[in-house]
């Protein structure tokens, strides 16, 4: 679920950055699909890496906590 998570958010932010890079900042739909693109795989590893990373403090936290402690105790 974490690649696919962060390919949605990413997927999103690409609609939103050709659009800005194509409208607003007047780039050629080339040139506007060559930076979007860019971001994007920038974006989703971005997202990737932290998900994972807080995910492996989460699984951490929650296994040295005091009810489970108490339960591995002989």
């Amino acid at each position: 679920m974490n690649a696919l998570e962060a390919l949605c958010n990413s997927i999103i932010g690409l609609l939103v950055s050709w659009a800005a890079t194509f409208f607003v900042l007047g780039y050629s739909a080339a040139g506007s699909l060559g930076v979007t693109l860019m971001f994007f795989g920038l974006s989703f590893a971005r997202s990737y890496i932290l998900r994972i990373i807080f995910d492996r403090i989460n699984r951490r936290s929650s296994e040295n906590t005091p009810c489970n402690a108490v339960a591995d105790m002989p």
